[in-house]
């Protein structure tokens, strides 16, 4: 069953995608005002990027409660003037 849904990449345009074969292929939406039925060259091959699914610290595997705290204890080592937060700009 196909699901309509949104591009996850953060750019301006906001695409309608279609998922298909249970996750594992992306289409573009032939609805959709911009693409066409087209998918852009960074969503194409999205799915076949690899991924961390697993947190690692120093080499070793963590969990993401830890790695969270690792960053917590991080970022408060620091002044906000330190620091850069970065938030995408896409719609």
């Amino acid at each position: 069953m196909n699901k309509k849904t949104a591009c996850p990449l953060d750019c301006y345009d906001s695409c309608s995608v279609i998922v298909a074969d249970e996750g594992k292929k992306l289409l573009g939406d032939k609805q959709d005002r911009y693409t066409h039925g087209y998918l852009c060259s960074h969503l194409n091959h999205f799915t076949k990027q690899k991924r961390i699914e697993q947190p690692s610290y120093n080499g070793e595997p963590i969990t993401m409660q830890k790695a969270l705290e690792i960053l917590v204890q991080i970022l408060q080592k620091h002044s906000p003037e330190e620091t850069l937060f970065y938030k995408g700009s896409g719609n």
